[in-house]
């Protein structure tokens, strides 16, 4: 019995029924879901399905077609595997293009939601004392991810201060490197945030399945090794918030408004020295206390403050102010403060061991004392050589097993060639499939399982002698 594929278009966008299936076109299909290994970067999860088109039914611009007006980018796209009677979501994703291939045939490509939103502005914010998790589930929104398309796990690491903005996939990006976790699209459709601390809990201590290559022979391991490291340097980009309100900025010399109109004013933070800093608890200018208007350059004549309208815009270093002159005539801004508290940064790298050295960077990572347990964290996963990743191609009988596979899924694989015999957790799966022959070959990406059974959490597992706490 072969593995069946079925293939969605949501054309309406109401959801799936019969008349969006095109699994009677189906020739091919190729899914790339995860990260290619244990320590990349987030991938954009992408599809491609080679159609039939005789009757040119998927040509966008055919008008005596059946899908004529419902082809385009962004419509929603399901992929699914049947085997033994059970369905397995593999994709979903939404149509980045559909292009020709051959004369008969017509390639739909799709990307998964991360694809989407993955160039969508979210602004700025400033962050104040919140997880990775709790910033990660405001972004998420911000870019359209609503609750019901996202899991977010809380996040071990607290940002204190960051002003957090631009387009989403940096975000995120930031976001996980602090976190030391991960993030990527699950089969059902979920952008996913890991915390580092999701796969030390108990329900990701056992493999779910054994995969030994010294008794199946289309079980393959090419292996990339990576030695030990001795030496781990994590650098803290820590930040210090003074106690007390200060002036951040002020203007040097008068403003000139012409009536009915209204200017721009930029400026950057500086201390009571005079050097550059960073802000925090920024104040609203308040008319009277932090900006007055005249009449006259040297501020005789009329009092014009109540002519005057001030809003701000704060930033993590610097400041928008929107200056309105409401009067009719001109005006001259002669007082234009800011109050708020002044906050420093500076970096503080903890080291530990000796040797070849691991050096992390994450700039959202500001507890010096976390950096100091990331480091030996780290340490110990890699002060032992071992094989860190691995990448397991199967097809034939193999392949039903995995269908139910995803991200952070945990196996146990055997290889006597490659000296293989430990526990590895999926970082990415590859599908490639012909749909007409029911032949399917499949690819995981893994990193290896190291001394996850070694730490413990609060709230999650026991202390015991053979355990210390995961940071």
């Amino acid at each position: 019995m072969g593995i069946s594929w079925r293939v969605w278009i949501d054309f309406d966008e109401d959801g799936y029924d019969d008349g969006d299936e095109i699994t009677s076109f189906v020739e091919n299909v190729r899914v790339a879901r995860g990260r290619e290994r244990g320590e990349a970067r987030y991938l954009i999860g992408t599809a491609e399905v080679r159609l039939q088109n005789t009757d040119r039914r998927f040509f966008y611009w055919n008008e005596s077609g059946p899908y004529y007006g419902y082809l385009e980018p962004g419509k929603p796209v399901r992929i699914a595997a049947k085997y033994d009677g059970t369905e397995y979501d593999i994709f979903n994703g939404y149509i980045e293009d559909m292009v020709p291939a051959g004369r008969y045939e017509v390639l739909l490509r799709a990307h998964d939601v991360l694809g989407r939103v993955r160039d969508v502005s979210v602004g700025g914010e400033m962050i104040l004392e919140q997880s990775t998790g709790a910033v990660a589930a405001t972004y998420m929104e911000r870019a359209g991810i609503t609750a019901g398309q996202r899991e977010v796990d809380d996040g071990a690491t607290t940002v204190h201060y960051a002003f957090v903005s631009g387009k989403f996939g940096d975000v995120i990006r930031d976001l996980v490197e602090a976190e030391r976790g991960r993030v990527y699209v699950n089969q059902l459709g979920k952008v996913v945030f890991e915390d580092r601390h999701r796969r030390l809990q108990p329900e990701y201590q056992d493999a779910v399945m054994t995969l030994d290559g010294n008794l199946y022979g289309d079980v393959s391991v090419p292996v990339g090794w990576q030695w030990q490291v001795g030496r781990v340097c994590v650098t803290a980009h820590q930040v210090q918030v003074a106690d007390t309100e200060s002036v951040l900025f002020h203007i040097l010399q008068p403003i000139e408004i012409p009536g009915q109109t209204t200017v721009e004013v930029w400026g950057s933070y500086q201390d009571a020295q005079g050097k550059p800093c960073g802000g925090a608890d920024v104040q609203s200018p308040v008319a009277h206390t932090d900006y007055e208007a005249n009449a006259q350059k040297d501020g005789g004549g009329v009092d014009r403050t109540d002519d005057l309208n001030v809003t701000m815009s704060a930033f993590a270093s610097n400041v928008k102010l929107t200056l309105t002159n409401n009067g009719d005539s001109v005006l001259y801004v002669t007082t234009l403060q800011v109050r708020g508290k002044v906050v420093l940064e500076g970096k503080t790298t903890a080291c530990t061991g000796s040797g070849k050295m691991k050096s992390i960077s994450p700039h959202l990572l500001q507890d010096f004392e976390v950096a100091r347990s990331m480091a030996a964290f780290v340490l110990s996963q890699y002060q032992s050589p071992s094989v860190h990743d691995a990448v397991v191609r199967l097809s034939g009988d193999l392949v039903p097993d995995v269908l139910g596979f995803d991200v952070s899924t945990r196996l146990h694989v055997e290889n006597g060639w490659y000296g293989v015999d430990t526990d590895f957790f999926v970082e990415g799966l590859r599908w490639d499939a012909n749909a007409r022959r029911e032949q399917t070959v499949v690819e995981l990406t893994l990193s290896e399982a190291v001394n996850t059974g070694g730490f413990w959490i609060l709230g999650y597992s026991a202390l015991n002698e053979t355990t210390k706490l995961a940071y």
